[in-house]
């Protein structure tokens, strides 16, 4: 069958289904972009689902590809907007052959970016010359064209991206295109809260609000009104709040409202002494939570816990990415609690953080060897070889392990540990980061032996050391282990190692 025979629906739901599958990428549109120059039906059925995305929020975008983004919107213009834009002296550019252009690349638009806006209006007057007016000017007078231009012709917005740096537009509760509006991100800047306020006044069915403060005493009337937001939503199920602030207990207690419906949560640069018990409370009210993330946030006490009934038996995947600067002290009861509530739940497991002693960082890995049965996916630093062990010999549906140890460490642990290894692992990272270790020929032979013994699954293994090897002996060891399917890297503790893809993605 002839490709073009395929239908315009059938075609569709490969496209989608093409852009589904390829989470590895920021821009899930990557895979899609050569369709279009397939044919003209494949052309016509692509372009309206690569220009939902254009470039995602956050991706970085060379100014040339900016500046082609706004000529592309600009030859969209109608007629009166146009004009405008030409009798305010702004640069506006020619359409090819004369003609308009073939699609209406506006009413595709799902993600409402107002950074990518403001990149877009600068970029296209940055390097304008005799301007009889300053460039700031001409870049409000585009702002706001394309704010309007998107806002009447986007067929359907589901996203809206906004860091402060653009005068918002008042959205009108009755605007078509709003109807569906399910994620928003933002900066809250206590000089223009009026973005929280307009979001109210258009959307309650909202699933993911990711807010960013960027100082520590933002005021409770801004943080009122996020947590008003929270609480307005019918079904919530994404939160993420990011950067210090006095007013959090605020925020947090809205979770309450939502206590069914949150599935994700996400807590960055907080500072846990602002919560109370009824901050406390409203989060282990969130019976259904799936996904917690604590990232350098600064400590708690132990009294708060005690209160603290069973949290989160749902929870599947929990991180704690605490930098030592941020905090030398974060309770490991804390950290314990959660993962003891999740009820052997937890799937996925990351605890990257030096600053507990390795007494605390000790009972944590006792805790995962003892209440973590069905986990699949660990990384952990730092772990003694004995804890590693514990680990393995409990955790036997692993499949994915990443792991730092300071411990001494030679040919017998390394070969031994085969013994260990979960029957599914099938990704590997080791890091050795104290003595000058490197496995000798002898000690991966006998790796791969222990291995087959056991109908071992192992598909790729990094391996990171602070000692560089004999190049001769990283090749025998490699070409060892890949003649046993195992693809295998080696490199120092200075290079970043290939990643496992559910590490980066999950």
């Amino acid at each position: 069958m002839s490709i073009n025979l395929l239908s315009t629906e059938i075609l569709k739901e490969i496209f989608e289904n093409i852009i589904i599958s390829d989470t590895r990428s920021c821009n899930s549109m990557s895979n899609l972009r050569p369709c279009i120059s397939v044919s003209r039906h494949w052309c016509k059925t692509a372009i309206p689902i690569l220009w939902r995305t254009p470039i995602y929020p956050g991706e970085y975008s060379p100014e040339k590809t900016t500046k082609l983004l706004a000529r592309s919107y600009l030859l969209c213009l109608p007629k009166d907007k146009r004009n405008y834009i030409k009798n305010e002296g702004i640069f506006f550019p020619p359409a090819p052959r004369k003609k308009k252009p073939l699609f209406d690349y506006p009413a595709f638009l799902r993600i409402l970016d107002f950074d990518r806006i403001s990149e877009m209006a600068k970029f296209w007057i940055i390097h304008r010359r005799t301007l009889p007016k300053p460039k700031v000017y001409y870049m409000d007078i585009l702002k706001e064209t394309f704010c309007e231009l998107f806002m009447e012709r986007a067929e359907m917005i589901h996203f809206i991206n906004h860091s402060g740096n653009i005068k918002v537009p008042i959205f009108d509760n009755k605007s078509p295109n709003l109807q569906k509006l399910r994620k928003i991100q933002f900066v809250e800047r206590d000089d223009d809260i009026t973005f929280i306020e307009n979001i109210i006044n258009v959307a309650n069915n909202l699933q993911h609000i990711i807010a960013q403060f960027r100082n520590t005493s933002s005021s409770l009337y801004s943080c009122k009104a996020l947590a008003n937001l929270i609480e307005n939503q019918n079904s919530l199920q994404h939160l993420g709040i990011f950067g210090y602030n006095q007013n959090i207990s605020t925020i947090i207690q809205s979770i309450k409202i939502q206590k069914n419906s949150l599935i994700k949560l996400e807590l960055c640069n907080i500072d846990f002494q602002y919560f109370n018990n009824n901050s406390f409370d409203s989060l282990s009210l969130c019976n259904n939570l799936r996904s917690f993330e604590i990232t350098n946030c600064k400590r708690t006490n132990d009294t708060c816990l005690k209160t603290w009934k069973n949290m989160f038996p749902k929870l599947q995947k929990f991180k704690f990415n605490n930098n030592v600067f941020y905090d030398i002290s974060f309770p490991t009861n804390f950290i314990g609690k959660i993962i003891e509530s999740a009820n052997n739940n937890l799937l996925y497991i990351k605890i990257n953080s030096t600053s507990p002693p390795q007494e605390n960082r000790s009972k944590i890995a006792n805790i995962i060897a003892e209440n973590c049965k069905n986990l699949q996916h660990l990384s952990f630093i730092t772990l003694l070889n004995s804890e590693i062990f514990s680990i393995l010999d409990s955790c036997q549906n692993l499949k994915e392990l990443k792991f730092f140890t300071e411990n001494k460490f030679n040919d017998n642990i390394f070969s031994e540990m085969a013994k260990h290894l979960p029957p599914k692992l099938q990704y590997w990272d080791l890091s050795i980061e104290v003595n000058n270790y490197y496995p000798s020929e002898e000690a991966v032979e006998l790796f791969i032996e222990n291995i087959i013994t056991k109908n071992f699954s192992l598909k790729v293994f990094h391996f990171t050391s602070l000692y560089f090897g004999d190049p001769y002996l990283e090749c025998t060891v490699k070409r060892l282990l890949e003649q046993k399917g195992i693809m295998t890297s080696f490199t120092d503790a200075n290079i970043e190692p290939f990643c496992s893809n559910y590490f980066d993605t999950m």
